[in-house]
């Protein structure tokens, strides 16, 4: 499984979301189909977890319920992992873990030193100092602190015992970073969470070491996905609510099948829709607050401008 090493970042595609700003996050470690999914709305303080049982769930607006939590979150950068919510308690350097079935506090870890409260955020701000993530090593947090004069610091989480692991202190600053996510413990890092495109700007490998500084063109990041079908996800929404929360599949592949027919009868005026609106997406400025990878799917999950956005990644040995 591991290493890999990023060759493309892919174009992407959409689905549009509730809120603006927030956190989505995948069961990583469900084997199953049906994969639950996590939605904390904003980038805080927030003390409600929204829980949808598959992906469909989502663009339907059906969640299965709401779990509320004993402690303020903060920021974008919160994960799930085996069952477990990590997330950075507002106002501190603590790091949360939540069990998502038995709806209590497991333990919590402080990050020595660690800024919070929009001291080393990513460029967005949004309470992004301390950003969670999860690859297939486990989980990660990633921060900077004054003793590292804001530049980047990354530490393995030993989620079983709710310790630090290893530490590597990066040299490159946060603040001067769109978002970052890690994949088999490697850190890549987006110039830019406005401009369209970007690019990835910063890479470290925690496992040797090595930081690499990467330049425009090198591996390029189309931040602003073009491709997605906001009509379908509304209709469906619609649909379920009309029938007082209960999706009927039937209806909504019949209204699809409808849809496509006007479709095909009006297909010059389709391709002008589609072109406008691409074009409009692509003159839209970015504002990726979240960026999440599925190592399950081997895919990028960005919160971009309230829509999700989903971007395939390539690897060098299945480029």
């Amino acid at each position: 499984m591991c290493p890999k090493e990023i060759s493309a970042i892919g174009a992407g595609t959409y689905r549009d979301m509730k809120y603006p700003v927030g956190s989505y996050m995948i069961q990583s470690n469900n084997p199953n189909q049906y994969r639950s999914v996590y939605v904390m709305p904003g980038s805080g303080p927030q003390d409600e977890l929204e829980v949808y049982d598959t992906p469909q769930d989502v663009a339907f607006d059906i969640p299965a319920h709401y779990i509320p939590l004993p402690y303020m979150c903060s920021g974008t950068g919160h994960a799930v992992y085996r069952r477990h919510l990590y997330c950075h308690q507002h106002g501190t350097n603590l790091i949360v873990k939540f069990h998502l079935k038995r709806y209590d506090i497991i333990a919590d870890l402080p990050l020595p030193g660690a800024g919070y409260s929009n001291t080393f955020p990513y460029t967005s701000g949004e309470n992004t100092d301390i950003d969670l993530a999860v690859d297939e090593l486990g989980v990660w947090a990633i921060y900077a602190t004054n003793d590292s004069a804001g530049k980047i610091v990354i530490t393995k989480i030993d989620h079983k015992h709710m310790e630090l692991g290893k530490t590597w202190m990066t040299s490159y600053p946060k603040r001067s970073l769109g978002n970052a996510f890690m994949i088999c413990g490697t850190l890549y890092a987006t110039d830019s969470h406005r401009d369209v495109p970007t690019f990835i700007r910063y890479v470290f490998n925690t496992d040797t070491g090595e930081e690499q500084l990467l330049q425009p063109g090198e591996m390029p990041f189309l931040n602003s996905a073009l491709v997605g079908r906001p009509d379908v996800f509304t209709h469906a929404r619609k649909v379920a609510k009309g029938e007082g929360g209960h999706r009927k599949i039937r209806a909504t592949r019949k209204s699809r099948g409808r849809r496509r027919e006007r479709q095909k009868e009006n297909g010059s005026k389709r391709e002008v829709r589609e072109s406008t609106r691409e074009k409009t997406v692509a003159a839209r400025e970015s504002n990726s607050v979240m960026l999440s990878y599925d190592f399950r799917t081997s895919n990028l999950l960005s919160w971009n401008n309230g829509r999700l956005e989903t971007f395939p990644i390539y690897f060098r040995d299945d480029a």
